[in-house]
Order: structure tokens, then C-alpha cells, then sequence
């Protein structure tokens, strides 16, 4: 799904500021769809422009004024026009992997080092989420418990995944290239 699309889906049951929608995407969405600042506010302009959404300014005291963006009906159609349009195959794009698979021109330690950040990553995110579905669990639509539960499941099999590495790199021989200070 584009961050168009996320966004809409976002506003489709309330208004919310920039900052409210990121910290949704953050707080209930993070271990499957993450978009940063710098690429919600220009799509929320955009999406203005198309006419799909509206921004209301509220004033605040001594505060910067806080735009409130509300779903227009066209917003609204094609965000449901979205949800039943062609299933796009997930990507996964992960800085981790990458490192990984470039790992050969590294030391094991670094590499160790990356998997352990991987795997206290992958425990953070499951008690994030573990709180998330005792928290909301009972009251969300099932389709959005099939997502937590995906989000838990996966993170539990990084984190075996990562410590089944971490104990085969501990105990493999050190190669010639980590011998070789060249």
C-alpha cells in the first residue's frame, strides 16, 4: 500500500493532526509500515491538493498553530477503492539483511554486534506489541488482530533466528580473512 493510501486509511475514522498520524503509524502500525516525517507532510500536502483531504488551522496559545487533516469523500473512495484494488506482494527492505549479506567484509564481532542489536530490536518490539494486544487485542476488527499477531509471531522468529546465528558465529573458527590484518 502507498503512503497515500496509509495516510487516508489513517483518517478514515477521525481527524488528526501530522503529528497524530505519525505517531499512529509509530504506535500501532511501526512493526509493518513506518513512514517518516519527511514523507508524511509533503504526501499530506499533496493529498490536499488532490482534493482528498482538507486542513483545518487551530490556533493555540503560545504555540505554533496545529493543522487538523479530516478525509474528504473522495478520499474516502479511493482509499476503499485501494483496499479492494490488485494486492501488491509485500517487499521487505531491511538494513540488517543488507549489512548481513555484505557481511563477508567484516569481522564476526561486527557482525555479532549487528545481530545482537537485531535481536534486542526483535524483544523491544514483541513486548511493544505483546502490550499493544492485551491492551486492544479483545476490541480490534479481526483482520487487525491477524496483523498484531503477525507482528508478534514474526519478531519472536527474528529472535530466534538471530540467537540460533549468534551461538553458530560464536563457535565457527575464525577465517584467514579475520587472521589477515590486510
Amino acid at each position: 500500500m502507498k503512503v497515500r493510501h496509509a495516510i487516508l486509511g489513517v483518517l478514515m475514522d477521525e481527524s488528526r493532526s501530522g503529528y497524530e498520524i505519525k505517531q499512529y503509524f509509530e504506535n500501532r502500525l511501526s512493526y509493518f509500515y513506518d513512514p517518516s516525517y519527511g514523507t508524511i507532510y509533503p504526501t499530506l500536502k499533496i493529498l490536499e491538493q488532490d482534493g482528498l483531504l482538507t486542513k483545518t488551522v487551530v490556533t493555540q496559545d503560545g504555540k505554533p498553530n496545529k493543522n487538523i487533516y479530516s478525509i474528504t469523500e473522495s478520499g474516502r473512495a479511493e482509499f476503499l477503492e485501494c483496499l479492494v484494488g490488485p494486492y501488491e506482494p509485500d517487499t521487505v527492505r531491511s538494513d540488517t539483511l543488507m549489512r548481513l549479506f555484505f557481511g563477508k567484509y567484516v569481522d564476526k564481532s561486527t557482525i555479532i554486534g549487528w545481530l545482537s542489536e537485531a535481536r534486542e530490536a526483535a524483544r523491544k518490539n514483541i513486548t511493544e506489541l505483546e502490550q499493544l494486544k492485551e491492551q486492544f487485542g479483545s476490541r480490534m476488527p479481526l483482520p487487525q488482530q491477524f496483523s498484531l499477531e503477525y507482528g508478534i509471531r514474526s519478531n519472536y522468529n527474528k529472535l530466534e533466528l538471530t540467537e540460533v546465528f549468534i551461538a553458530k558465529l560464536q563457535e565457527q573458527e575464525p577465517t584467514a580473512h579475520e587472521h589477515d590484518p590486510d
